[in-house]
C-alpha cells in the first residue's frame, strides 16, 4: 500500500469537488456533541454505529468518506467539513440525539486534521467532541472478509423479505469464489499501514480516544456499550439491551482463506511476496511521522 499516494489522489479528488479547503473548517454554531467513529473497513463499524443508536447513545453515523459518497450527496454541502459530517438540521440539545456522530476512514480523519478541525476553534473542538475508535486486531481475517465481500458484492449482511426466494439471499457457495493469497496479503498489509496512520493521527490531535476491537464487540457487545454510556456519563448505571440490527457475515469459506493463507506465507512464494510488501515500509512509517507532524502543528495553532 502507498499511503502517499492514496492520500494524495483523495485530498485531489475531494478538491475537485469542493474546492479549495477551509483554512479553519467549521460546521454550524451548535451546542450539540458531536461523536467521531474512525473505523477500517470490515471491522464492524456498521454493527457498531447500529448499536451506539439503540442504545440510544448517539444519532447513528453516516459514512461521508470516500468520494462517491461525496459526490452522490443532493443537494451537495457547501464545504468538504458539512459533507462529512452531512448535518441536516440542528437538533434540541435535550433530546438523546443531540449527539450526532460520524464515521471516519485514516484519510478523511487526516484532511480534517491537518486543517485543524480537531483545534479548539475547529469542527471539531476537544470539548464538545467524543472520538470513538473500532478496528480489528486480527487484520489476516479482515483482509478476508474484504477479499470474500468484493467478489460476492455483499457488504452487509441481508435476510431475504418474507414471501421472496430464500436463495436471494444465501451467501454464494465456495465454488463462486477464487482464493487469492496475493491480495488477501496485500490487504492485511493495507490494514496494518491505515490502522497505524489513524493511530498516529489520533495521537497527534492529543485526543483521548475509546478504543475497542471487532473482536471485543461482538465478544460482548453489552460490556462494550456500558462502557461507551460511562464515557458520556460515569454515573449512568443504565444496562444497554443488545439491539443491533446486523449479524456476522463469517463462514466456512473465512475460515477456509484463512488457514490457507497462513500456509501460503511459508512457502518461497509467499515469503517473496511478503518481503516484497515489507520493503514499503520505511516508507509508509516516513509518510505517517510527517503527516502526524502537520496533524500536531495544525491543531497547537488554533489552541493559540
Amino acid at each position: 500500500m502507498n499511503l502517499f499516494r492514496s492520500y494524495r489522489n483523495y485530498r485531489h479528488s475531494v478538491k475537485k469537488i469542493f474546492g479549495d479547503f477551509e483554512p479553519r473548517p467549521r460546521l454550524p454554531a451548535s451546542a450539540n456533541e458531536r461523536v467521531v467513529l474512525v473505523f477500517s473497513h470490515r471491522s464492524g463499524s456498521n454493527l457498531f454505529a447500529s448499536s451506539l443508536h439503540a442504545n440510544r447513545i448517539a444519532k447513528k453515523a453516516i459514512p461521508r468518506y470516500s468520494t462517491r459518497d461525496l459526490n452522490a450527496l443532493q443537494p451537495r454541502p457547501d464545504s468538504f467539513v458539512a459533507a462529512s459530517h452531512h448535518i441536516a438540521s440542528d437538533v434540541p440539545p435535550q433530546e438523546w440525539w443531540h449527539r450526532s456522530s460520524v464515521k471516519m476512514g485514516w484519510r478523511q480523519l487526516l484532511l480534517l486534521a491537518e486543517n485543524g478541525a480537531f483545534a479548539d476553534d475547529g469542527a471539531y473542538p476537544p470539548d464538545r467532541t467524543t472520538i470513538l475508535r473500532i478496528s480489528r486486531a486480527d487484520t489476516l481475517r479482515q483482509a478476508v472478509s474484504l477479499v470474500k465481500a468484493a467478489q460476492s458484492d455483499e457488504w452487509y449482511h441481508y435476510t431475504a423479505p418474507a414471501g421472496s426466494d430464500p436463495a436471494s439471499s444465501a451467501t454464494p457457495q465456495a465454488t463462486d469464489f477464487t482464493f487469492d493469497p496475493e491480495r488477501i496479503a496485500t490487504r492485511t498489509a493495507t490494514f496494518r499501514a491505515a490502522g497505524a496512520a489513524a493511530d498516529a493521527i489520533l495521537e497527534a490531535i492529543g485526543a483521548d480516544v475509546f478504543a475497542t476491537t471487532y473482536e471485543e464487540f461482538t465478544a460482548d457487545e453489552r460490556k462494550v456499550m456500558t462502557a461507551v454510556r460511562r464515557r458520556f456519563d460515569p454515573t449512568d448505571s443504565a444496562e444497554p439491551a443488545l439491539q443491533t440490527s446486523f449479524r456476522k457475515q463469517a463462514s466456512e469459506i473465512n475460515d477456509e482463506w484463512y488457514a490457507r493463507t497462513n500456509e501460503w506465507v511459508t512457502t518461497s512464494e509467499g515469503q517473496a511476496f511478503t518481503e516484497t510488501l515489507s520493503q514499503a515500509h520505511t516508507a509508509e512509517q516516513e509518510f505517517i511521522d510527517k503527516a502526524a507532524k502537520r496533524v500536531r502543528k495544525a491543531t497547537k495553532q488554533g489552541a493559540k
